[in-house]
């Protein structure tokens, strides 16, 4: 090899060397630790947060409490924060008012993995568990990171403070995290009126509480987040503030989630969330919650609501518990294996609700169900053309006076009407209201059908516009007899139905049976001077029937009078006579005198004028 190609394989193997160390540096280096701010943290000793600190890529182990007080601000993304707890609660992380606390991910993305911030304790087990506390006024949130190992009591004692993460602030932001084996995984404790606690995204497990509020006052949402493997997935107690969990999934957790106490403003609104395979998916002992489209499935108690009100030790703690007025809409009950739905002396309300199996328990004769169902009429025509304006009247065949009256949309629908499928009371008493009539008026159709509210239902009611009645003129009118006429587009019968009453009571009703378009029926034996009022029903070969009453004010026609002239005597009363009759009298009797005067002098004067 000559003395050229010598120095290219050198200049190669050289350059296959370098490139190889930078990629090998590259994937074997660790990410450097950076950081500004109260940075390094002391070996021993407490950390004091006073400034703004960041620190990133960082493995922090801590030989004493983390606080930061007023004015300081910190900022941990991939970082591991090991607290080295000797004992339970020997070391604590306290965010204090005026203080800020940030723990994140590196690039704030929740899809990339092992970039999480993980705050724990050194020893993974449940005799070194840390506290954590974010107090009023401070500033706290948590995305996309790891909690463990936190909080090792529930002692009222203590304030509820060492139960794990426990949140006093105006407001809080956790999204994103991995909360489990702690001993509340967030609590929420007496935090401050009007704050916002935002709770999404999150999976909690493995705690003996997952979220616990205890008098927690402002706006809460707990939304997207699993809960799992606790024993009780949320507990809210006392609430003093109003609570929307949207969209969670509750599973294998003795209770899936309970509301307890009645506090006229921490209604809970619980909507579109999955309880599947726990002891009790859902626990109410508080008032006017609200259910919609969640799902109970595979549970031992699908859920149950119990008034404490009538157990002596719960009233004298809360003199003001009930748990009444719990309404379940759009709700799904299913393979629970003892009760869907489980009622202690309360009264509950189930809309367009599927449950088959209650259990019930009345110490206090407080008990009542309710079972509602939804019902949707569609009204087309023949052409299967939606009809607009036409009325829907509904009502149980019980109390019929007591109707709902709509009018159909642009679409030919009414949505939503509510029908009572029945009405339990406490005394065991099954008040039915089934089946429902539903009466469609258009124009004169009229059609009346029945439903049997055993579940929500859509009817489509088909209205048939060619039996309309049109060109109703009144004819023939005299002092005892009338003869109405109108048209029908197909053949049916002529019927009509009248009375001197304005409200058609005491009618009476004059028929032709033959079929046709055509029709004219005569009313005879009427009482002359008489206001009439009337409607028109046509049936066609079908049985198809139509009512025409004017929209429900009814047609109308007066018969003549008598005339005056069969009345006179032979003594008329000069009331009878006005001035002006005397004067025609006297002028016709000057006019023939006048003209006798003049005949008598014109053949006197011929008389004396002859030889």
């Amino acid at each position: 090899m000559d003395m050229r190609k010598q120095i290219i394989v050198i200049w190669l193997c050289c350059a296959i060397l370098l490139s190889s160390n930078i990629i090998i540096s590259n994937f074997s280096d660790p990410v450097k630790a950076t950081g500004i701010g109260n940075y390094p943290p002391p070996l021993y000793g407490d950390w004091l947060i006073n400034t703004n600190t960041i620190i990133v890529n960082e493995t922090i182990t801590l030989n004493g409490n983390l606080s930061i007080t007023s004015g300081g601000k910190l900022i941990l993304r991939n970082c591991t924060l090991e607290m080295n707890c000797t004992n339970n609660g020997s070391y604590r992380i306290e965010v204090l008012s005026g203080g800020q606390l940030f723990i994140k991910d590196y690039d704030s993305n929740r899809d990339t993995s092992f970039d999480a911030s993980v705050i724990t304790s050194k020893i993974r087990d449940s005799c070194h568990r840390f506290l954590f506390w974010v107090e009023n006024g401070a500033i706290f949130e948590m995305q996309n990171s790891e909690l463990h190992e936190c909080g090792y009591t529930g002692d009222y004692h203590s304030g509820y403070r060492n139960g794990g993460l426990h949140i006093s602030s105006t407001e809080s932001l956790i999204e994103g995290n991995l909360i489990e084996n702690c001993f509340v995984g967030l609590y929420y404790n007496y935090s401050v009126t009007d704050g916002t606690h935002t709770i999404t995204n999150n999976l909690i497990s493995n705690c003996q509480t997952g979220i616990f509020f205890y008098y927690s006052h402002g706006e809460n949402e707990v939304s997207n987040n699993r809960v799992e493997n606790c024993t009780w997935g949320l507990y809210s107690s006392i609430p003093e503030s109003h609570t929307d969990v949207i969209n969670n999934t509750f599973s294998n957790n003795y209770c899936g989630a309970c509301f307890s106490g009645a506090v006229t403003s921490g209604y809970p609104y619980i909507e579109n969330n999955s309880f599947f395979i726990n002891q009790i998916g859902l626990y109410l002992d508080t008032s006017y919650g609200v259910m919609s489209g969640n799902i109970y499935k595979f549970n031992t108690y699908g859920a149950r609501i119990k008034d404490e009100y009538l157990n002596p030790s719960r009233r004298g703690l809360y003199p003001n518990i009930t748990a009444h007025n719990n309404p379940f809409v759009n709700d799904t009950f299913s393979n629970n294996s003892n009760y869907d739905l489980w009622l202690e002396n309360v009264n509950a309300y189930l809309l367009n609700t599927t449950c088959n199996k209650i259990d019930y328990s009345d110490a206090g004769n407080l008990r009542m169900l309710t079972v509602d169902w939804f019902l949707h009429i569609q009204v087309i025509d023949e052409m299967g053309a939606p009809i607009l304006g036409a009325t829907v009247n509904v009502y149980d065949n019980n109390t019929p006076s007591s109707y709902q009256s709509f009018n159909t949309t642009s679409d030919g629908f009414v949505r939503w009407i509510r029908c009572t499928n029945y009405t339990e009371t406490s005394t065991g008493i099954n008040i039915g209201f089934n089946p429902y009539s539903v009466i469609v008026e258009y124009k004169g159709l009229l059609q009346k059908i029945q439903v049997q509210m055993i579940k929500s239902e859509k009817i489509i009611i088909t209205l048939n516009l060619s039996m309309i009645i049109t060109n109703i003129t009144i004819s023939q009118l005299n002092q005892t007899s009338a003869t109405i006429f109108w048209n029908t587009i197909i053949p049916s019968d002529s019927v009509i139905r009248y009375s001197s009453q304005s409200d058609l009571t005491n009618n009476i009703t004059k028929s032709n049976s033959t079929l046709t378009i055509n029709h004219n029926v005569t009313l005879s034996g009427l009482t002359p001077g008489t206001m009439y009022y009337f409607e028109i029903i046509a049936t066609d070969g079908f049985v198809n029937v139509t009512i025409d009453n004017n929209g429900t004010v009814y047609y109308q026609f007066a018969t003549a009078q008598i005339s005056n002239n069969t009345n006179q005597t032979d003594d008329i009363p000069s009331s009878q006579f006005s001035i002006n009759d005397y004067w025609e009298v006297i002028l016709i009797i000057f006019v023939v005198i006048i003209l006798v005067s003049i005949i008598f002098f014109h053949f006197r004067k011929r008389k004396s004028l002859s030889p």
